[in-house]
């Protein structure tokens, strides 16, 4: 199963921005339509992906949640960022406390067993997925354009709580499943 471990917007949050997605979409997407916006009920923040895991890891990997601290704390949005591969997020400031919450999280997972990518934590919501055709060429461009949209929105939601979720394909594209949650 395909796992991943995020931080969940409250639900007042994910609708306002997605309404401003909406608004780039409808006005901005007609040279653009190789964006898929990611939807509502999918914006979370990511603090550790497992990626591909067998079902008899699930226990350790919730040993390893369970064992977490989570800080109560206040997370803060604000601005646009991309990666290289794709995809668009809004960008959430890297709070040393949300930091060194993610780095916990991936030292126990790994002494858990459990194999991560090595890469740069950078933490932020993903909006929009761009496809492989005209990736380069178009990324900064729309970059600019939902930077326009977005220049004057902050948003503020609280850590109350990360979620071990579940991600898997049907006929209607991706869909997450929360498997265990913790506070």
């Amino acid at each position: 199963m395909r796992l991943f471990i995020s931080i969940d917007q409250p639900i007042e949050l994910r609708q306002q921005i997605s309404q401003l997605m909406a608004q780039f979409d409808s006005t901005e997407l007609s040279d653009h339509s190789e964006l898929k916006a990611t939807r509502c009920d999918q914006l979370h923040l990511t603090l550790a992906f497992p990626g591909e895991q067998p079902l008899n890891n699930l226990e350790r990997i919730e040993q390893a949640l369970d064992s977490l601290t989570i800080p109560r704390l206040t997370l803060n949005c604000a601005g646009i960022g991309h990666f290289n591969s794709g995809v668009l997020w809004l960008k959430v400031t890297p709070d040393p406390a949300l930091l060194n919450l993610q780095t916990q999280l991936c030292h126990r997972l790994r002494e858990a067993g459990i194999k991560l990518e090595e890469r740069k934590y950078i933490p932020h919501i993903t909006l929009f997925r761009h496809n492989e055709r005209h990736r380069q060429s178009s990324l900064g461009l729309v970059q600019q354009k939902l930077d326009a949209l977005f220049q004057y929105q902050t948003f503020s939601f609280e850590l109350d709580a990360i979620w071990l979720k579940r991600s898997y394909l049907n006929e209607t594209g991706a869909c997450h499943e929360i498997i265990s949650g913790f506070h």
